[in-house]
């Protein structure tokens, strides 16, 4: 490579970086929007920051959120009676935050105990993934306990009712899955040698008369 090429390389590292200090200017608030949000506001106004977990709720089990199996059991029903509450499991944490809000007090924002008055009731949809034979729910952090609030509307997101906004969790529980294959292959496999055996033995019986 030639001198020349050389001494235009930082040119080049200095107009990447401006263009990325653009972008980031351009684009200062971390987060996402909501998917739907129907009530007195729009998605828009809305910010969800995937991750956050200020309750320290990620991999736990929806039983240690307060509540008990049998109360969660009504609502794992309605989607399969063979799934076990006990079994429902927090995969998903994310804050939710007034845009406006959240713009004005940066990381301040935040805050277990901090509860930020929508005006009224907003059902919202946000990205969360699933299989359709999922139980999934939805919990918000109210007032110093978590509350069921919504639930899964697709194998893509999950829907909840609000009157204000703090910490949310997702948990799910799987349906039971049939035998994987191979789980009794051992069994199988001695089935089979068995009955191999048994057939050797028959025929060298069979072989031992005829020679005689």
């Amino acid at each position: 490579m030639s001198k020349k090429r050389f001494m235009a390389l930082p040119a080049i590292a200095l107009v990447v970086s401006m263009m990325a200090a653009s972008a980031f200017a351009a684009s200062p608030t971390p987060g996402t929007h909501p998917v739907k949000v129907v009530g007195n506001l729009t998605a828009d106004e809305i910010i969800i920051i995937d991750g956050e977990d200020i309750e320290g709720v990620m991999g736990k089990k929806a039983t240690d959120l307060g509540f008990t199996a049998d109360e969660l059991q009504s609502e794992v029903d309605k989607v399969d009676k063979n799934i076990k509450a006990a079994d429902l499991e927090v995969y998903v944490t994310f804050g939710a935050y007034l845009l406006s809000d959240y713009e004005a007090n940066g990381p301040e924002a935040k805050g277990s105990e901090r509860h930020v008055d929508l005006g009224g009731e907003n059902t919202i949809t946000v990205s969360c993934p699933s299989e359709s034979t999922d139980a999934v729910l939805v919990f918000h952090y109210e007032e110093g306990s978590w509350k069921i609030v919504g639930k899964a509307d697709s194998t893509k997101t999950v829907t909840f009712t609000v009157s204000y906004l703090s910490p949310f969790a997702v948990a799910k529980a799987s349906a039971p899955s049939s035998a994987q294959t191979g789980e009794y292959a051992g069994a199988y496999i001695v089935m089979v040698a068995v009955a191999l055996v048994a057939a050797g033995a028959i025929f060298a019986i069979r072989a031992k008369k005829a020679t005689k």
